[in-house]
């Protein structure tokens, strides 16, 4: 058998294990839910969707679990309502007018922690006064929880979200499959709080690889088990990816992980030194984002990436594609959607170009279509209905459908606009 069959086995193992596992898990759905962001299985992952139920009651007597779920859904949403953000925060009070013996069960739960500290520090960026709140968590997380468990590496990590205090700088001294997975999938769930911490070196993850496709798996009931292995595993491939000859599948994934890249882009309300212009990396239409993905993908293509490739023209008509990859016989197609009608519209022109790139395949004969979401108002169930859409028209041409949203930090399109004309003016 050889190692492709291996990996293939062992991701569709975990993969039933996840599926049989979720519904009924609370806060471990939510938890699997943040770690499998932008992987396949995320896709048909239906955990409970706690922002779409009333919270009062239920939080007011089942307690942290609710607590934890909606949490991780603020924490990777970022789209939360303030009537959302005021039923999770009056859900901490109630937590922590409990008495001390109350709260037993959650001071032993590492990954309740986290979904609680997810959800603070996302309420904090925005502004919401919740420092006594955070205070009390800390205290939490702080206190002895008795026998270190393997999932004691999340416990840190939400400490960390509410104060920096290098609680993941020191490496893991241990060989447990568990708790090195489950380290490798926090750093890319929340890349941002590993960048100055230390990187486990080449022979441990080589080993961890192995342990994590030879070991006994995960069983049903383990869903947080299976997923920190499932994003381990997937996190270890793209690494490996790197050092080789990527595919169209690895090239996929490169770029579905760019929206975790996206965390650290730079938008700095001033210059650093006096009279300097602020360092503000505006991505505002389509030759923004092709410049973006060149500097993305050119270290691993090199010479075999090609931008604004000229196909064979047809009568009148010059098809011209956005980049290349001449090697992979690539295409990629790059939109830029400012309004919601935008979504409909590039579906018509994509339809279109497939009929003209491939008339002639002997240069290229399969495409990725990423576009890029500028749409002031966030609504995902436009991404999928245009992926789905896609896919189906497209199906014997089109690998796959990536859609990446604005990061956080750049401005709406109105105050982008209303910013640049206030400069311009002074």
């Amino acid at each position: 058998m050889s190692i492709n069959e291996i990996l293939t086995q062992r991701r569709a193992t975990l993969a039933e294990v996840i599926k049989s596992s979720t519904g009924s898990n609370g806060h471990l759905d939510a938890f699997a839910k943040r770690l499998l962001i932008g992987l396949d299985i995320a896709e048909g992952f239906q955990p409970r969707e706690p922002l779409l139920l009333p919270l009062s009651d239920r939080i007011a007597y089942s307690g942290f679990p609710e607590l934890a779920c909606l949490g991780f859904e603020l924490g990777s949403n970022g789209n939360s309502s303030d009537e959302t953000i005021s039923r999770f925060l009056d859900g901490i009070q109630r937590l922590v007018d409990r008495s001390s013996n109350s709260l037993q069960l959650l001071r032993t739960d590492d990954i309740a922690l986290l979904g609680l500290a997810d959800g603070l520090a996302y309420a904090r960026g925005i502004g919401r006064n919740v420092e006594a709140l955070i205070q009390w968590l800390l205290e939490l997380i702080d206190q002895s929880s008795g026998v270190r468990s393997w999932s004691h590496r999340a416990r840190l990590l939400g400490g960390e979200l509410l104060k920096k205090a290098g609680r993941m700088k020191l490496p893991l001294n241990t060989t447990n499959t568990d708790e090195l997975a489950l380290d490798l999938a926090l750093r890319f769930g929340w890349s941002g709080k590993f960048e100055s911490q230390y990187a486990p070196d080449n022979a441990k993850l080589g080993a961890l690889l192995k342990e994590l496709i030879t070991a006994k798996p995960p069983v049903d009931g383990d869903l947080d088990r299976a997923a920190v292995w499932y994003r381990a595993i997937d996190s270890l491939i793209d690494q490996a990816c790197l050092t080789l000859t990527p595919s169209i599948s690895d090239t996929v994934r490169l770029l579905i992980n760019m929206q975790g890249a996206l965390k650290r882009w730079v938008w700095k309300p001033t210059g650093r030194r006096k009279n300097t212009s602020p360092s503000q990396w505006l991505i505002d239409d389509e030759s923004d984002v092709q410049a973006l993905l060149w500097a993305i993908l050119y270290p691993i293509y090199g010479s075999d990436l090609v931008d604004e490739t000229y196909l064979p023209n047809w009568g009148f008509v010059q098809p011209r594609a956005d980049l290349g990859i001449q090697k992979l016989k690539l295409i990629i197609e790059v939109k830029i959607a400012r309004e919601p009608g935008d979504f409909a519209k590039f579906e018509g022109q994509i339809g279109e170009d497939i009929g003209l790139y491939f008339k002639d395949t002997s240069l290229y004969d399969r495409m990725i279509v990423l576009l890029y979401d500028d749409c002031d108002r966030h609504q995902p169930e436009n991404h999928a209905g245009f992926r789905n859409a896609l896919l189906k028209r497209g199906a014997d041409r089109i690998e796959d459908v990536v859609i990446i949203r604005r990061p956080s930090m750049i401005p709406n399109r109105n105050n982008r606009q209303l910013a640049d004309h206030a400069r311009d003016t002074n």
